[in-house]
Parts: C-alpha cells; structure tokens; sequence
C-alpha cells in the first residue's frame, strides 16, 4: 500500500519514474520520486468532494499545498506548481529489498519508491 500511497496522496504535485532492465536477471528496477509524504495518520486524500470536477480557481491549491505558488489548471481540474518555483532532487542509489521506500530528503519530503519484478 505504502507505494500506492505516494501516488494518491492529495498535496503531491510532482513525480517522475525511471526503469531499468537487467538483462542478466531479466527484472525490471522501477524508481519513482514524490515531491511530497504522506503523513501517518491523515488522510491520503478527501473523497467527500460534492462535483468531483477537481479545483477550478486557485483558492482551494493554495489551501491545501501552503506557502507555495500554486495554480489551478481547469482544464482538468488539477492544481499545478509553477515550475519556477520547484527544485530538482539529487538522488543515490543503494542497495535496497524490493518493495522499499527511501527518503532522500527529510525536509522536502522526497521519496523513492524501489520495486524489483
């Protein structure tokens, strides 16, 4: 559930996924990174939404992901940060079991997820 969690979580805004495959083991290595964590404890998102149409003006993003500048696409109904004003995370690699989650960044919330088919 923990990898699942980090993609419905409701204030993640960013991600980005690579693979790789090993030819000698025939698995695939996902890695995926999330700009924010879900708490322990809160919900991972509101399911008590009246329309179900998403943001449709800024207000509500801005609520929900303070102290950043953030923007509603209501196109789809989705909050969006502007680009200017996100970071881009370093990340190590280490020898991990599979199905783990690593935190690269304690303050940020950073997170990788490592799954080995």
């Amino acid at each position: 559930m923990e990898p699942f969690a980090n993609m419905i979580y409701n204030k993640t805004l960013n991600f980005g996924c690579s693979f790789l495959f090993c030819n000698e083991t025939s698995k695939v290595a996902l890695a995926c990174v999330y700009d924010k964590r879900p708490t322990e404890g809160e919900p991972l998102y509101w399911a008590d939404s009246k329309n179900n149409a998403g943001c449709q003006k800024p207000g509500p993003c801005k609520k929900v992901i303070k102290g950043t500048d953030v923007n509603c696409d209501t196109t789809y109904g989705l909050c969006d940060q502007d680009p200017a004003t996100t970071t881009n995370a370093i990340i190590k690699t280490t020898p991990q079991a599979a199905n783990t989650i690593v935190s690269t960044d304690e303050d940020d919330g950073w997170v990788v997820v490592v799954e080995a088919r």
